[in-house]
């Protein structure tokens, strides 16, 4: 890509990564092999997310939210393990982080900096979310036209892997429609601020 736009798409690295870290773990949970240590890994990923960026928490959310519910619908004797583990990891980040950051004395300065500015920043601009959505496009035209082709090769590759693997085991039919609520949680997260920048594409 030559767009300049992209170099603050460096802010995206680090939860790009825990959220690929999380999926991954969740799909190594769900083969037979599956331990609870992928539980426990998955979610301490998704909740380090909002540590990384404010940003994508809500696909952290609904990712794990979807993990959470798909373990309680599966029967299994370990089931509560696996919760606990889950949920554990999810809390360990923020634990970890209330720890630091009373221990420096750095509380307001983490409101202030981090919570205030940061939903200040995402709050929305009076633009429609359609007139967003075209200027984004007609940025990335001008940019980098690949990015206009990357969703709906995305969008294609989904609709034939649903159509043409269906999913028989329940648990997995689940993390299925989680992949689906995920992309349509991060089109939500580009869109609703209203701000067309392409690295929020």
């Amino acid at each position: 890509s030559h767009a300049g736009d992209f170099m603050h798409y460096s802010t995206e690295l680090v939860p790009v990564a825990l959220l690929g870290l999380a999926t991954y773990a969740a799909h190594r949970r769900w083969t037979p092999a599956g331990g609870t240590l992928w539980c426990g890994l998955g979610g301490a990923a998704l909740g380090a997310v909002p540590l990384a960026k404010l940003q994508p928490a809500p696909l952290a959310a609904a990712l794990g939210l979807v993990w959470l519910v798909a373990e309680w619908r599966t029967p299994s004797p370990e089931r509560g393990r696996r919760l606990a583990y889950l949920l554990f990891g999810a809390v360990w980040p923020a634990m970890l982080f209330a720890t630091q950051m009373t221990i420096a004395g750095e509380w307001e300065s983490f409101l202030r900096s981090y919570l205030t500015y940061n939903l200040q920043y995402a709050a929305a601009s009076r633009d429609g979310i359609g007139h967003t959505l075209m200027v984004m496009a007609g940025n990335a035209l001008f940019w980098d036209r690949l990015l206009i082709a990357a969703p709906i090769a995305v969008a294609v590759w989904l609709a034939l892997m649903v159509r043409l693997r269906p999913v028989t085991d329940p648990a997995l039919r689940w993390l299925t429609r989680a992949t689906i609520a995920a992309g349509l949680c991060s089109l939500a997260v580009i869109l609703l601020p209203k701000r067309p920048y392409l690295h929020y594409w």
